[in-house]
């Protein structure tokens, strides 16, 4: 095994070897996610500015696949009776049940409950802020790769190992009909071997890997940028390792 600095190459042809996105790609529907949520805040805030209050009762619930229509009954402000469509649901609604609605008053047809916006906003905008911590730790993550490569030790490191791990999702939908799918997914981790500067035998993981990469690699060996100060910070570069003559179909 040898050692020296340079950096990892990160090109190959074998694409789709890692499970987890760039953190840029993360950060981006982080963005997105955030910016649904305060657009949905502000149109939301401008329909209660107008909205007048009423008192409705549920006239119909009707299923649609994994959906639900809530028709509601209520009396507007000039003592006529109307017919709308919610546009939210929840599992405790009931036919003939009562609950506070806000209408449009030059569009009654236009109702919905107070605190629904609110939901959307905490769901997306809760969904969004997870998604933007794990996209900035990931982002993180990477720097510390890229440091790694331009100024860590590189080791060549033998694989001793791939383990593989099994995931079962099952997944069921009810409407008209109840359907069940069960969804399988495998994730690889590679792990190596190297013989450190002052004699010890190393043992380092990869990533979570989508297959197993030891039939693509180039030499049978995997390059490893280690921390010289501190052996447990390094990086594995399994893709730059691989031979970019073979592809992986």
């Amino acid at each position: 095994m040898g050692t020296g600095t340079g950096m990892a190459s990160m090109k190959g042809k074998n694409k789709g070897l890692y499970k987890d996105a760039p953190g840029g790609i993360v950060i981006a529907v982080a963005a997105l996610l955030l910016v649904i949520a305060v657009l949905v805040g502000l149109f939301g805030n401008r329909f209660m500015k107008t909205a007048e209050k009423a008192t409705a009762e549920i006239i119909n619930i009707q299923a649609n696949g994994d959906s639900h229509v809530v028709t509601v009954r209520y009396t507007d402000k000039g003592g006529v009776s109307r017919q709308a469509q919610l546009n939210s649901y929840n599992a405790s609604m009931r036919i003939g049940q009562f609950l506070e609605i806000y209408y449009q008053p030059d569009n009654p047809s236009s109702v919905r409950t107070g605190g629904s916006s609110w939901i959307v906003i905490l769901i997306v905008g809760g969904m969004g802020v997870v998604f933007f911590l794990v996209g900035y730790s990931m982002m993180r993550k990477q720097r510390e790769e890229k440091w790694l490569c331009e100024h860590g030790t590189r080791y060549d490191a033998v694989p001793v190992d791939c383990r593989l791990s099994t995931n079962v999702t099952r997944i069921s939908s009810s409407g008209s009909s109840t359907i069940q799918s069960t969804n399988v997914s495998y994730t690889y981790v590679l792990i190596c071997h190297y013989r450190g500067q002052d004699g010890t035998v190393y043992e380092c993981s990869s990533r979570a890997l989508n297959y197993d990469p030891r039939p693509y690699l180039s030499r049978n060996l995997v390059s490893i940028y280690v921390n010289s100060e501190n052996p447990k910070k390094y990086f594995m570069d399994v893709l730059g390792s691989m031979d970019s003559n073979v592809v992986r179909v």
